[in-house]
């Protein structure tokens, strides 16, 4: 059915007594921009059935959707991850796969409560083991889908997945393990602390070239080590002889899930840093836009920043003289961190309201914290049936690596 909305309200008299379906779905052949929120039945049918949808452009708008009430705090970060979980290995658009399941891992890191993280951060392990297993060997999803397992590895046993891959001890049937890939297993492996300097600089051995540099640079700023991560600070804020790709690389992998007790020193020192860059000062009249904005947007430490540090952000605002541009980028920031602090509220009002028990619940709009149990995500079998006993440990429960934050589900910036 096609009509014409015009004002706050329109009144389809075409549907007045019809059957009510179980999706109501506007603009679904996305013919015109527009924030679409699901009513509460509706959302709740996507949430478990959106990979039935035949259309493609229907799928679209309801990801969409589903992702645009989730940062405003409408629908719960876990719904999300279970909506994904649910229907990502049925899409068959490459795009909407790269997009939802890197939607996903923010949903994990910045729009759960940090007492869920680590289980929602289990839940995505083991659910990825399906597609990766499932999709057609060699293709561009496939590679997606391994990308994001490593990237959302955590656990033990994910890591020694990554671990396995990486050494060429266990195959992903079809897929071939590139440079490009290399560099990103191996960031993962410094991330979690099961890779360290000497692995990157022989990895940088085999891999001499300008791209090799800025991979070995960003893999060394992913590493949970107060001495490299004040390198990486160094590096990306005060040096003056950093190649531009290079600085982005650095800035891209500091801020990492599961080091913020290590990084959150960084916000206060990042508010140091733009008082400097505002004030031209420290070498930064002489630095290039693209090394400014590298800092302003992939250094805000939205990881950390909770409602103590907004509120110091907006005294710094207030008594600070800063370009228009440094300004405009701090308050598009700002605005980020205060979406995700609104969700992380709403979930934890939630949790509160079910026993220990239960399953996170789908939140309709304008309900309060209510609503019936999603189910948990299966347990997932080994990765292809090459892979063997150690990948298929992702089916079993597992606690986090040692000297992990339990508040945490560890995610990769750089995609």
């Amino acid at each position: 059915m096609e009509i014409d909305v015009e004002g706050e309200v329109v009144d389809v008299v075409e549907l007045v007594g019809a059957q009510r379906p179980d999706i109501i779905l506007l603009n679904d052949d996305d013919l015109t921009y527009a924030k679409v929120r699901l009513d509460g039945q509706s959302l709740g049918t996507v949430v478990q059935h959106v990979g039935d949808l035949d259309s493609p452009l229907a799928r679209a708008v309801c990801w969409g959707a589903a992702w645009d009430m989730t940062r405003d705090g409408e629908l719960l970060a876990a719904d999300y991850v279970t909506m994904v979980l649910g229907a990502v290995g049925r899409e068959t658009d490459p795009t909407a796969v790269q997009r939802t399941l890197g939607q996903a891992l923010t949903a994990v890191t910045f729009y759960a409560p940090a007492e869920q993280r680590q289980q929602l951060g289990h839940e995505l392990e083991k659910g990825l083991a399906h597609p990766v297993a499932g999709a057609e060997r060699g293709s561009d999803r496939q590679l997606t889908f391994v990308r994001t397992l490593a990237s959302a590895a955590g656990s033990a046993a994910a890591g020694e997945v990554v671990r396995a891959w990486f050494a060429g001890e266990e195959q992903v049937p079809g897929l071939e393990i590139d440079t490009d890939l290399r560099w990103h297993l191996l960031t993962q492996l410094a991330r979690l602390g099961l890779a360290g300097t000497a692995e990157i600089a022989a990895e940088l051995d085999r891999d001499h070239t300008i791209s090799g540099e800025q991979s070995a640079a960003a893999a060394r700023a992913a590493l949970p080590d107060a001495t490299d991560k004040a390198e990486a600070w160094r590096l990306a804020t005060a040096a003056a002889d950093v190649p531009n790709e290079t600085q982005r690389s650095i800035c891209l992998s500091f801020w990492r899930p599961g080091q913020e007790d290590l990084l959150r020193p960084y916000a206060d020192r990042f508010l140091d840093v733009i008082k400097v860059m505002g004030a031209g000062a420290g070498g930064w009249d002489k630095k290039g836009i693209a090394l400014r904005e590298n800092v302003l947007k992939h250094l805000f430490p939205a990881l950390v920043a909770d409602e103590a540090f907004l509120a110091g952000l907006d005294t710094f605002l207030a008594e600070n003289e800063l370009t228009t541009p440094i300004r405009r980028s701090l308050a598009e920031s700002r605005d980020d961190a205060y979406r995700a602090l609104h969700a992380q509220a709403v979930a934890r009002a939630h949790l509160a309201t079910r026993g220990p028990a239960e399953e996170p619940a789908q939140l309709a709009v304008g309900e309060e914290p209510a609503g019936d149990p999603v189910p948990a995500v299966a347990d997932a079998p080994a990765i292809g049936e090459e892979a063997g006993e150690v990948i298929a440990l992702l089916g079993a429960a597992d606690p986090a690596l040692p000297d992990e934050d339990p508040g945490s589900a560890p995610t990769d910036s750089q995609g």
